[in-house]
């Protein structure tokens, strides 16, 4: 991972790392309340070695205590001096216990050693160092006692600074906790983002999304928690998610990829990833440009379509297939402002809706509508879940697969590819959908404005689609409204 990665990563996790320093934070603040208090009393020994007058015996015997003095440092946290400490004292601790108390250290090519002992007491602390600065010095003797009678030991060892009680707690200061803590934290929230990062196989950008599938991107749309109230964005909407739809719109319109491609799947891998919010919002962008959009609503199984616009469910794709009703009489129209799009809803329920998509009846019906409109988009069930795809795929000139930024694996996104070549389906483009939102500079904003929706339906017949201007809004007030099930979207029938 380049140094952008890991960046990108702390910005997408950001949540994780603040959560982290937190909890670190909240910790050491824990521990400094909780902790008992401790006291270290130190002392200090000097090592002097018995030698001759000369000067290369007082070089030598200086080399003889720094060499005893690395002995010394081990010995005095050794259990022979917590037991004499024990002893003198009448403590009724072990003396394992003491000689934990008790840190010995030296200066490196010196003969002095300091000696510190801690305790949650401090008068103990110093009773401790004070026991420790009699007993050393005799232990000492006892261990450089040459064999010979009457000889002085070679190495001597005396208290040079004795102890004194301590007045204060010698751990950190509170600020010194809560810096450590909060630093700890950081580290812990940033090592978890990054493992989440290793072990999270989501697309989280269309960059990644381009790497697993080596097609087009159209773009990514932002997530937008009004979606499920408001899933369709008019066109003088100002909103990031308006404004990405209408980006996608117009890569569609001009990307080399899409051109001479009539009839235009556009599906997802798996349910909730927004494929059918994406199509309509697409189809009402497209409108808005003077294209003629036809949008199919293929979804047997769980059709959204009409729930999104407010149209009619009653007669749709079903019933034109099953030859119940003729094409024209199944088309409605959704209307925003003096733009509109016509749509085929998914009719009535069937009992068997792969069968009835894999018959003839709607391959001619793609082919017609291809002939009378500037581009038919066609909605399907995900492809990971159900199989009505493989029966519509191959029948459009291109598909273009939706992915959920964020949750989408790129595993399902490379088995959803796989299954979509596997029946010679031509997958083109990706778009990329709710996706986490940026921060974005706006150059100018509208009001939005008041907007009346219509549905109409078709009154010519799509061999040639000469297709009839909707009457004014004025004759529309006088007619019967339509049960409505999208409460948001306001429908009328001529």
């Amino acid at each position: 991972m380049s140094l952008q990665d890991y960046v990108k990563v702390l910005r997408d996790r950001w949540r994780i790392v603040i959560v982290g320093a937190l909890v670190g934070l909240a910790a050491a603040g824990a521990v400094a309340q909780l902790r008992p208090p401790q006291y270290t009393a130190t002392i200090t020994f000097m090592a002097t070695a018995h030698t001759g007058n000369s000067t290369t015996d007082a070089y030598q015997g200086s080399l003889l205590s720094q060499q005893r003095v690395k002995s010394y440092v081990e010995l005095l946290t050794s259990r022979g001096v917590g037991n004499e400490v024990v002893e003198i004292l009448r403590l009724p601790d072990s003396p394992e216990d003491v000689a934990k108390k008790i840190k010995a250290t030296s200066t490196l090519d010196t003969v002095l050693i300091d000696v510190s002992v801690t305790d949650s007491s401090a008068s103990k602390a110093a009773q401790i160092a004070e026991a420790v600065g009699d007993a050393f010095p005799s232990l000492v003797g006892e261990w450089e006692q040459p064999l010979t009678p009457n000889s002085a030991p070679a190495v001597a060892v005396r208290l040079v600074q004795p102890a004194a009680e301590p007045t204060s707690s010698s751990l950190p200061g509170l600020p010194l906790v809560l810096a450590s803590g909060l630093l700890a934290g950081l580290v812990l929230g940033v090592g978890l983002a990054m493992l989440l990062n290793y072990l999270d196989r989501s697309i989280r950008s269309v960059e990644q999304l381009g790497r697993v599938v080596d097609v087009t991107s159209l773009g990514s749309v932002p997530f937008d928690r009004k979606a499920p109230r408001q899933p369709i964005m008019l066109t003088d909407d100002p909103s990031p998610r308006a404004e990405a739809y209408q980006s996608i719109g117009s890569i569609m319109q001009f990307a080399d990829s899409m051109r001479s491609r009539k009839v235009v799947l556009m599906v997802g891998s798996m349910p909730g990833e927004g494929a059918t919010t994406t199509l309509c919002n697409v189809a009402v962008a497209l409108a808005a440009t003077g294209m003629r959009v036809l949008v199919v609503d293929a979804d047997l199984r769980n059709p959204k379509v009409a729930d999104y616009l407010g149209l009619r469910s009653d007669v749709g794709l079903a019933d034109v297939l099953t030859k119940r009703v003729p094409l024209e009489r199944a088309i409605q129209r959704w209307c925003d402002k003096a733009h509109y799009i016509s749509v085929i809803t998914s009719g009535a329920a069937q009992l068997h809706p792969r069968g009835i998509l894999a018959s003839e009846q709607l391959r001619l019906l793609l082919e017609a509508v291809a002939k009378s409109y500037d581009l038919v988009l066609v909605d399907v069930p995900p492809v990971l879940t159900r199989p009505d795809f493989a029966s519509v795929a191959p029948l459009c000139d291109a598909v273009v697969l939706t992915c959920r930024l964020g949750r989408t694996t790129s595993s399902q996104v490379e088995r959803a590819a796989a299954a979509i070549e596997s029946v010679s389906a031509p997958l083109i483009c990706t778009v990329g959908t709710m996706a986490p939102p940026r921060k974005q500079v706006r150059y100018a904003q509208q009001g939005p404005a008041a907007v009346t929706r219509e549905i109409f339906d078709s009154e010519s017949t799509v061999a040639g689609l000469d297709e009839t201007v909707p009457r004014d809004r004025e004759a529309v007030r006088n007619e019967v409204e339509l049960p409505n099930s999208n409460p948001h979207i306001r429908g009328r029938a001529i």
